[in-house]
């Protein structure tokens, strides 16, 4: 029979192999549990992670955007719309003096008769804003014809006179290039055009187009 002294020490022996023993099983069982595996929490759903997550209340506000006001202001406004009428109506009046000058310059053209007066009308027409068949309208008028709008071919012409052959020019001839210009000849190899910078000028009266003129009328 074992000494009481043996047996308490063997008994203390078991002791500690048992808890060493439980500890290890304890640890084989966390070490053994996958990387992914979470821990049911009672209130969560099947294989949800058991966490908390913490909102903070914000409370309802309204924020600040800085930008242009929409409000503009009425006076400003009326200021605007008083400008652009007062604008228009100056333009308007312009236009309409203009258009007086015009009528009175045209008013003023001398009368005559014949390749003469043709000439002096076209003379008197220099330094006018005007294309070449206006002025050569103009001239026709002045010397008794009347004239509708008239373009650049031979036969509107034509019926106020008589289409030179000859290769002779006269002053007060009109000398046409088809579907491009018209001027009124005025002697030594210059005319009179309009149209030219926008003005009626005098100058050479062959070869500012395309050469000669391909037709020439004469006033009788």
């Amino acid at each position: 029979m074992a000494a009481p002294s043996s047996r308490k020490t063997s008994a203390r022996r078991f002791a500690r192999m048992a808890a060493a023993g439980a500890l290890s099983l304890g640890m084989v069982g966390v070490f053994a549990l996958p990387a992914y595996a979470t821990v049911e929490v009672e209130g969560q759903p099947d294989g949800a992670a058991a966490q908390q997550l913490v909102t903070a209340e914000v409370a309802d506000t309204a924020l600040a955007i800085e930008g242009p006001t929409a409000e503009i202001d009425s006076a400003e406004i009326d200021r605007q719309q008083r400008a652009e009428a007062d604008a228009a109506a100056a333009a308007e009046r312009q236009q309409t003096e203009a258009s007086q000058q015009a009528s009175a310059a045209r008013a003023e053209l001398p009368a005559g008769a014949g390749a003469q007066g043709l000439l002096d009308a076209a003379m008197a027409q220099l330094g006018w804003a005007q294309d070449c068949t206006a002025l050569v309208e103009n001239s026709l008028r002045a010397v008794g014809f009347s004239v509708g709008d008239l373009g650049t071919s031979v036969g509107e012409y034509a019926r106020y006179g008589t289409l030179v052959t000859d290769g002779s020019y006269a002053p007060g001839d009109i000398l046409i290039w088809p579907g491009a210009h018209v001027a009124i000849y005025a002697g030594n190899g210059l005319a009179v055009h309009g149209g030219f910078g926008g003005s009626t000028v005098v100058a050479t009266a062959f070869g500012t187009i395309s050469g000669m003129p391909s037709a020439v009328v004469r006033i009788g």
